[in-house]
């Protein structure tokens, strides 16, 4: 990878992302292999049992600037944008892996901006329908670039007292 600008090492020509990348001649935390869009990811052939993994909104790894020495780190990644993709193609997505793999981990990073937490719902709605009990890290980035908020949320605490809550009550989106 030597001779490589910093964006080239960290994206290869097929959109994946690297086991590890150099930027200014140090080297980056690994990070699983595999494609890293949640819009494009085709996990049908991905082992991540064991794993964890981490859901991140596309503006985290620019806004946060811990994100590869904090988040990356011994995790595989998925990146999305919750405003502008179809969150109904990430919870089908997400609730394969976590209905196909034993995640060791899964931790949502987003933005604090309102548009920003339809990620986390998503994680959580993919959550129910795989009939998983998995705890969500659920990590909140300010717009100034600092984690303000870590809280882990349990499958029976998505909404006190409610054992159902469809995709629409959570999310808005049918």
């Amino acid at each position: 990878m030597e001779g490589l600008t910093p964006a080239e090492a960290a994206i290869d020509l097929r959109g994946q992302c690297l086991r590890r990348a150099r930027f200014a001649g140090r080297s980056l935390p690994d990070a699983v292999l595999f494609e890293c869009d949640l819009r494009r990811a085709d996990f049908r052939g991905a082992d991540l049992r064991g794993a964890s993994l981490l859901v991140a909104a596309d503006c985290v790894p620019v806004a946060y600037a811990g994100f590869h020495a904090e988040l990356l780190r011994d995790n595989a990644v998925v990146i999305g944008c919750p405003k502008l993709d179809d969150l109904s193609g990430y919870v089908e997505k997400l609730a394969e892996i976590i209905r196909h793999n034993d995640l060791a981990k899964l931790t949502v990073a987003h933005m604090e901006v309102p548009c920003c937490t339809g990620i986390l719902r998503a994680a959580l709605e993919a959550r129910r329908l795989a009939g998983s009990d998995l705890p969500i890290h659920d990590l909140t980035i300010s717009i100034h670039g600092q984690l303000i908020e870590r809280r882990q949320i349990l499958a029976e605490s998505l909404l006190p007292g409610r054992s159902e809550t469809t995709f629409q009550q959570i999310t808005g989106v049918e």
